[in-house]
């Protein structure tokens, strides 16, 4: 069965996405290094990719929301975002906890076993997984 999905919706989403990357990239290449002379330029755009792109993300998922609800009723709809949002959010959330706490001289960031439960009581402290928190919600 074919979708009704509108190709513009994953265009922006994936946009957003591509900002969400070069906001991690680049400030994780901040916080090992300093990023050539160009940096005052890259600040700009990264602030300005910051002041919208979440934002716009988080609307654009939700324009769907009602059409995909009344199809699929609670229970399928529930379902559905337990099966793409809420599942990968616990076996990456999981896998990034313990490689970081396998890998721990070799990462910039200070975790701890107690991280496993921040995953879910806390995800702003696991850096990315707020998001998947906040979209499943």
């Amino acid at each position: 069965m074919a979708r009704d999905r509108s190709p513009w919706v994953d265009y922006i989403k994936g946009i957003c996405i591509i900002l969400v990357c070069f906001r991690h990239v680049y400030e994780g290449l901040l916080s090992v290094t300093t990023v050539p002379p160009s940096s005052e330029t890259l600040d700009y755009l990264n602030l300005f990719f910051f002041s919208f792109r979440m934002p716009l993300f988080f609307i654009v998922s939700g324009l769907f929301l009602a059409p995909s609800f009344n199809k699929l009723g609670f229970n399928g709809y529930f379902k559905q975002r337990v099966q793409t949002i809420f599942y990968p959010f616990v076996v990456w959330g999981v896998l990034h906890i313990s490689l970081q706490l396998l890998f721990k001289d070799y990462v910039n960031a200070n975790r701890e076993p107690y991280d496993y439960l921040r995953l879910f009581f806390r995800p702003r402290a696991i850096e990315q997984f707020w998001y998947l928190n906040a979209l499943f919600l």
